[in-house]
This record gives C-alpha cells, structure tokens and sequence, in this order.
C-alpha cells in the first residue's frame, strides 16, 4: 500500500510538472517576443525579488524590484531598487473585496511590503502591477516573483555570479548569503543595497547563459513546482495558459478536490525566517454524516537558532 501511493505522488507531480512545463512552452514565444512575435511592441515584466528571510505565503518580503524588457527574445534590465523606493499610496490602488479587508486591511492594496500576504499570486500580480504603475506611469505587461532559492537553483546550472564586494554566488552559497549571511553582517541599509545589486546580477547573469539547456529546463522546472518562481500576465489569453499550472500561484478554491493550505506571513520585521522550520501534515479522521471526509491538519514550528548563534546576534 506504502509502494502504491509513492507511485501515485510521484505520478501527481510527474503530471503537474509536464503540465506546468507545457504551460511554459505555450507563452514563452509571445512573453519573449520570439518567433512569430519577434516585431511585436516590447514587453515589461516587473521582477519581484523576494526574500524568505521575512515570510509571505509566495516567498517572502519583496526585498527589491525591477523592470526587464523584451523584445526579439533579447532581455535588458533597469536598475533594481529597494521596496524603501515604493511609496505608499493614500488609498488602495485597486478595489479590495470585503473579504481582502478583512483579511489584510487595506494596506494589502496601499503597502508593497503587504501586497503579497494574499496567497493567490495572480491578484498581488494585478496589485504591484498598479502600484509600479502609480509610481513610474509604466503599464506592466506581467509580474514575475523569484527567491533565493529559485537564482541559487539556475546558478547551480549557469555558472556563480560576482558581486561588487569581491563575493560570489553560486549553486551552493545563494539561499544562506542571501536569507542569513548579509543580515548577521550588514546595517539595514546596506542589506537593501546589496540585496537590490545582488538580484539584479544574479537574474541578470541566468538570463544570459543557459548552460547546458536540459539542466536549465530542469532547474527551471524544479523553481516553478517548488514554488520559488511564480508569473502573472496582464494578457487574459495568456494568464488563461498558465492559471492551472503550478507557475501561476493560483489559490485553488475547487470546493470539489478542496485542498488544505497553511499560509504564514511574518510581520515582525526580524528576518529570522531562516532559522524557522515548518512542518505540515494532514490525518484522515473519518467520514461525517453528510459524506465529507475530515481531517486534522497537525502544524510545527521550530526555532532551530542554537544558543550559541542567539548569543552572538
């Protein structure tokens, strides 16, 4: 029975991953302007740089942010800046339903910091792309959101970057320098500079050398199912691609393969996430009178901080 349902959660994700990877397939030539779409009007895709070190339910904090542009399948990256960058806004910049109110307050459509407490990927999508909007007057045409972990996973295909500092990273160092290292040494301005130069270079560098294509396919495709790179796009026809597959970050609301899903946003400002270690498990309790199945969702949080590290903080 134990060999059964291996071979049938392998199957799932084999599945969801030829899914998601088709769904890639299918709008990379209108999203990179290739092929057939080579003489369509540049792209902008805003990139949110996001750090797990404050968690979101996608990631974490946007440390920092930029615009890349395409056209021809040729990509060029502005300068990333500091979430510090992005004003609030007086009100939201989108109408909040009453049940994102309720939820996250109306800072979810005025704060960037707060824009992605949301679980559902698409709809912070559509709020950071009005908020950069707002800001800079550039209608985005998608919104792309990585991790350390994502850029650590594509530099262990293309190659270590070098940083301004003499530092590199790589396939090995990205996740700790970035989510651990550059807090425990670096004053908090200096860690929103460096985390900005840092992302920028690292997708600015894994843009630009492919390596060896079927490991970079495989890297890739590891990100999306792991959840280290999600995509919106403003084209209907095109969100319609993706939205089933694991790349979209849609919030599944099927009430007829209803899911469980623990979500943890950290407002502490701390940047103490690495050391946090989540645990989640589901338990068939039985079946109920009206036919639903019931389950008890058991949750566990670890600080793994050594006292020896928490004495040198």
């Amino acid at each position: 029975m134990d060999a059964l349902k291996t071979a049938e959660t392998y199957c799932e994700k084999l599945d969801s991953m030829v899914h998601s990877l088709n769904s890639i397939v299918q709008v990379l030539p209108s999203m990179l302007g290739t092929e057939s779409h080579a003489n369509d009007a540049p792209r902008n895709y805003l990139i949110l740089a996001q750090t797990n070190a404050e968690a979101r339910p996608f990631g974490g904090l946007t440390g920092s942010l930029g615009l890349a542009t395409v056209q021809g399948g040729h990509v060029s990256l502005q300068p990333f800046v500091s979430d510090s960058e992005i004003q609030n806004a007086d009100e939201p910049v989108v109408d909040l339903t009453a049940e994102e109110r309720l939820l996250f307050t109306d800072k979810l459509g005025k704060d960037i910091r707060d824009v992605n407490f949301t679980p559902d990927f698409p709809r912070t999508g559509e709020i950071m792309s009005a908020m950069w909007n707002r800001q800079y007057g550039v209608a985005v045409d998608g919104v792309i959101a990585i991790d350390p972990l994502f850029l650590q996973n594509m530099l262990a295909v293309t190659g270590g970057v070098a940083m301004p500092d003499g530092s590199t990273l790589d396939g090995a160092n990205t996740a700790r320098t970035l989510l651990h290292d550059v807090y425990a040494r670096m004053a908090p301005q200096e860690t929103d500079e460096y985390f900005a130069v840092a992302a920028q270079s690292a997708f600015d560098h894994i843009m630009r050398n492919a390596g060896n294509f079927k490991s970079y396919v495989k890297a890739l495709s590891t990100s999306v199912e792991q959840g280290h790179v999600v995509v919106w796009s403003a084209h209907e026809d095109e969100q319609n691609l993706i939205a089933d597959s694991a790349i979209s970050g849609k919030l599944i609301t099927e009430g007829a393969k209803p899911q469980v899903g623990v979500y943890i946003s950290d407002e502490t400002e701390s940047k103490m996430d690495w050391y946090l270690h989540r645990e989640v498990t589901t338990e068939f309790q039985k079946v109920a009178r009206n036919g639903a199945n019931q389950y008890t969702v058991h949750i566990k949080l670890q600080n793994t901080m050594t006292a020896e590290e928490a004495a040198n903080m």
